[in-house]
């Protein structure tokens, strides 16, 4: 973080990181300031040199968006938990008064295009599982939502594909989405480790706005994750 505390905390850039996977994101504290937000892919960038984002976000494909706002989503949701009785990130006076409070400020800050649907997956990898009485059981999370003006409906998320049966999904299945909100799917796998070399199974998004969407979901065998302690 850079710029005066003394001065202004909200026309600095302080600001929120985020690290999710190969994902990292920074994000300014403020809505209004002109700063760059950054979205960094570790994997394929390590030290950091491409800014995702760009010219902070203008240009910026759906699938970059999707990820952003799954991350900050992700941000929101930790602030909301540490907030206490204090309101940490939630009242002015923990930033000297400036602003509408970290909560409020981040909600409303995007420097990105907006669309009118996105997710925070086209690929969803299913970690390392655990050993739970005779299955081995792995939960993950994909975020769906809507960044424009209006309303998207999201008839029915539904598994396909031969090893449908070895994934439940909980939490939002179908209904309206407002601007600026989104909603959060768990997806669990229940099965043997085997299960994972090559799984056949994604799940279909079908919705008001356009083509299904097909989000694949590939086993932590794939990429040899499963197994990297026994080696």
């Amino acid at each position: 973080k850079t710029g005066d505390l003394a001065g202004s905390i909200l026309r600095g850039t302080y600001g929120f990181m985020v690290v999710k996977d190969n994902w990292k994101l920074i994000i300014v504290k403020s809505e209004s300031n002109p700063a760059k937000d950054q979205l960094y892919n570790l994997a394929i960038d390590p030290f950091e040199m491409n800014n995702m984002l760009q010219h902070n976000g203008t240009s910026a494909s759906k699938d970059i968006v999707g990820k952003v706002e799954h991350l900050k989503a992700l941000l929101i949701e930790w602030m909301k938990r540490m907030n206490g009785s204090k309101g940490l990130y939630s009242k002015p006076v923990f930033n000297a008064g400036e602003g509408r409070g970290d909560i409020v400020e981040v909600v409303s800050r995007r420097t990105w295009k907006g669309f009118p649907i996105w997710v925070s997956d086209t690929e969803l990898q299913i970690g390392k599982p655990a050993l739970i009485g005779s299955k081995y059981i792995r939960k993950e999370f994909f975020y769906i939502g809507r960044t424009t003006e209006g309303i998207l409906e999201v008839y029915n998320i539904s598994v396909e594909g031969k090893d449908s049966h070895l994934i439940i999904l909980n939490g939002f299945f179908a209904g309206p989405i407002n601007a600026e909100e989104h909603e959060r799917v768990k997806v669990a796998f229940k099965g043997r480790l085997d299960d994972l070399d090559i799984l056949d199974a994604q799940i279909r998004v079908t919705h008001s706005e356009g083509e299904d969407i097909i989000i694949k979901l590939q086993g932590c065998n794939y990429s040899g994750k499963c197994h990297e302690e026994e080696k």
